[in-house]
């Protein structure tokens, strides 16, 4: 189980939170969030070989003291980068809609696009 450690100071190390983990069961792993220069940005993440472990380092450590700051720790959520759903079916999308009887109207071809006067009510 994956879990979510929030509230860290700047000079926490990953072994320190390895460590603090430890004592709830067993780490698969544990890793701070780095920004671009190598300071951690004040969380990181803890894999917990099972779930009644990850739930127990939950219990265990949220709202704890760990080096002056008092821990936030929950179930990691999933990286919302990775659950965007970014490719589309082949018809999705814009100018896709199917128009009104079987025929399609003028201008609607498959490049997509905006479908304007599709309907046939705009007819000039």
């Amino acid at each position: 189980m994956k879990v979510f450690i929030g509230n860290l100071t700047e000079t926490v190390t990953e072994e320190e939170l390895t460590q603090a983990a430890a004592a709830y069961g067993t780490v698969s792993s544990a890793s701070l969030a780095l920004d671009d220069e190598g300071v951690s940005k004040g969380f990181g993440f803890v894999e917990m070989a099972s779930a009644a472990e990850g739930q127990a380092l939950i219990a265990g450590l949220h709202g704890k003291d760990f080096k002056g700051q008092a821990l936030k720790v929950n179930e990691a959520r999933p990286d919302k980068k990775q659950t965007r759903n970014v490719s589309r079916s082949p018809g999705v999308g814009f100018g896709s809609r199917p128009v009104a009887g079987s025929q399609k109207a003028k201008g609607s071809g498959s490049k997509g696009g905006f479908n304007i006067g599709t309907t046939g009510r705009n007819k000039v």
